[in-house]
């Protein structure tokens, strides 16, 4: 007979592998076989442990979780074969046409057999359907508890196995509107921190996510990647507004944009000793781009031809 205490041991030696232990693993814990087979047993009765195979053909025992341990109960080994092969699956998970020719192969279970039993592992919410983007007629098992693969759902801009339009234009808006609402160039960190702190989606989305919503963007000609003028060893692809009006033709390189290139773009503000007023090169630009600043000075010429060797942003570009 068992102690307790061993029983307890060993269930919790095999919670803390969660890719189970073999035999030998048990040995060189100091587990020998008799030991191990008295304590396997109750755990075995109770549901806890489950054995299975490596595929060196060794005994690899795993824990099951009590709760799980709970929805199993009352259920004959067909159920707990078709519960262990699509927990073999992952989440990836595994076709339903697969599930059936693995179980008949395998197990000689029928195919009919498999559907109701597929059915009441799901009424237990031990199992359940996701749809394949890639193959959306497909029913999909896999285990309750677990988030399906990329490759299944899609990733974050899938809902039901169809692309989430609504969330995609909703994160498009964000960070367009944080884009132009800056005075300077930023990059896809700084517009990943600011779609996070506005909670505009339920889903945790990562910079990588934030980028292809940018590459969207920029795609769509509304917004323009710039190089980024920190000084950093290392370029970062930065993100600026792209003027509403101006002529597509005229931007060929973003780079002749001043305001982009300018190293104290930061103090540039309307009125200030720097400012675009009287920036000569803020206006050559915006006429040679179809516009002409309408800015003029007390004399009624353009602000941008009083500004002579002494004025503000000449001196600091």
């Amino acid at each position: 007979m068992a102690r307790a205490a061993d029983v307890e041991e060993l269930l919790q030696l095999l919670t803390d592998s969660p890719d189970g232990l073999t035999n030998e693993d048990l040995e060189k814990s100091g587990w020998d076989k008799q030991k191990l087979l008295q304590c396997l047993n109750p755990l075995l009765q109770a549901g806890r442990v489950d054995i299975s195979k490596t595929s060196a053909g060794k005994l690899l025992y795993t824990a099951v979780p009590a709760e799980i341990a709970q929805k199993l109960r009352g259920l004959d080994q067909t159920f707990r074969m078709i519960y262990k092969l699509i927990k073999m699956a992952g989440s990836q998970g595994i076709w339903n046409k697969d599930l059936a020719t693995r179980a008949n192969m395998e197990h000689r279970i029928a195919s009919g057999s498999v559907t109701k039993i597929c059915s009441q592992l799901e009424a237990r919410r031990l199992i359940k359907k996701v749809t394949s983007v890639q193959h959306k007629s497909r029913k999909v098992w896999m285990l309750y508890e677990l988030e399906p693969s990329k490759e299944v759902s899609g990733g974050n801009w899938y809902r039901d196995g169809r692309l989430d339009t609504d969330l995609i234009e909703r994160l498009r808006q964000c960070c367009l509107d944080y884009i132009t609402n800056q005075n300077r160039a930023v990059t896809c960190e700084d517009v990943h921190r600011y779609v996070v702190s506005q909670g505009v989606s339920h889903i945790s989305h990562s910079v990588e996510e934030i980028g292809d919503v940018l590459r969207s963007l920029e795609l769509d000609r509304v917004i323009m990647v710039v190089p980024s003028t920190a000084g950093d060893s290392i370029a970062k692809q930065c993100y600026v507004s792209r003027p509403a009006n101006l002529g597509l033709d005229y931007i060929t390189r973003i780079v002749d944009v001043p305001c982009i290139a300018c190293p104290v773009s930061a103090e540039c503000v309307v009125g200030g000793r720097v400012n675009p007023e009287e920036c000569l090169y803020l206006s050559k630009w915006l006429s040679l781009s179809g516009r002409t600043s309408d800015t003029t000075d007390k004399d009624g010429a353009p602000a941008a031809a009083s500004a002579n060797d002494g004025g503000g942003s000449k001196d600091a570009l």
